[in-house]
């Protein structure tokens, strides 16, 4: 299952603005988001799918969209298979588009598999 780690390169002028959104959306606080920001570590790093969270990765595109909107500059990375995020290491970098397409796939697989559970309860 992929996690994905974001990291906030350059808050911009609007860094009080940006603060606060990412404190909103991912339940922080201030002292953790600063701490993130200064030493280019990830603000979150979690599954991008999670059961317990199922509208993180939208709640996340989202965030990624009002970023780039307030001219803030922002790296993601995709982390496979309990990958932890190291700073310096080849992480693959990914893109607020690469997330809504992975959006869309895990969307279109979890309708596949609804339709086939539908068939297979239909034969039975």
């Amino acid at each position: 299952m992929s996690s994905v780690a974001l990291v906030m390169t350059d808050l911009g002028s609007q860094g009080a603005k940006i603060t606060s959104l990412l404190m909103r959306a991912f339940d922080l606080n201030v002292g953790s988001v600063r701490t993130s920001v200064t030493h280019c570590i990830p603000v979150i790093e979690r599954k991008l799918f999670d059961r317990e969270d199922p509208a993180f990765s939208q709640k996340l595109l989202g965030v990624l969209e009002e970023l780039d909107g307030l001219g803030c500059r922002w790296v993601a990375f995709e982390l496979l298979n309990g990958q932890r995020y190291v700073s310096g290491s080849k992480n693959y970098q990914i893109t607020s588009d690469r997330i809504r397409k992975m959006i869309k796939s895990r969307e279109e697989s979890l309708e596949e598999q609804r339709r086939l559970g539908e068939l297979e309860d239909d034969t039975n």
